[in-house]
């Protein structure tokens, strides 16, 4: 229903991408051509959208890190395939999107999103993702970010008894989309690393 807007490929390009590399060696030389023929064509998309829509120069919204792990994603599956001049460019797209997106976070000192909860817990979703998958494989640290340390608290704070809300700028509702346990897990062993 929304022509301009690329969040759901996003979703079946991170969902397909993934399952492809898992499966990979279950397939048919036939399926593996052409299912990564698939992913190829989603991201080169993914990468030629990224310069004329938002979410390529608009930074601290949920469709950036969502669509930018989707292009991630499809790159590292290229890239693993030997494909390396395309997955190059937009493996560095997705970086240079990504890492102006952490500069900003920095100076966020409460570890909130303008978004609010539940838009929040829908970006951090996805840029959890990003933050492990450039650290396990260009090693680009982000567990030490000063907004990602204070993000635990943050959320943290939201499931105490007597928390009632948080509203910001995109909610739609005064909960969590997705979490916080996820968030928080990932938050513990990654950031935390002290079993809070």
């Amino acid at each position: 229903d929304a022509p301009w807007d690329e969040v759901p490929l996003a979703h079946s390009l991170v969902g397909f991408a993934t399952a492809y590399d898992f499966l990979y060696n279950s397939l048919s030389k036939h399926q593996q051509e052409r299912f990564l023929e698939v992913i190829a064509n989603a991201s080169r998309y993914m990468y030629d959208v990224s310069y004329s829509r938002g979410w390529g120069f608009q930074y601290l919204h949920n469709h950036q890190p969502t669509n930018c792990v989707a292009l991630l994603t499809g790159s590292l599956v290229l890239m693993n395939q030997g494909y390396l001049q395309e997955a190059y460019l937009w493996t560095k797209q997705v970086l240079a999107i990504m890492e102006k997106f952490m500069v900003l976070l920095t100076d966020v000192t409460d570890g909130s999103l303008n978004e609010g909860v539940a838009y929040g817990s829908y970006t951090t979703r996805s840029l959890f993702q990003y933050m492990f998958l450039v650290q396990r494989h260009f090693e680009i640290g982000h567990f030490n970010h000063p907004w990602v340390k204070q993000h635990f608290a943050f959320l943290y704070r939201t499931i105490l008894p007597g928390f009632q809300r948080s509203v910001a700028i995109a909610d739609s509702n005064y909960n969590w989309f997705y979490g916080p346990e996820s968030q928080l897990v990932f938050l513990d062993k990654y950031v935390m690393r002290n079993g809070s």
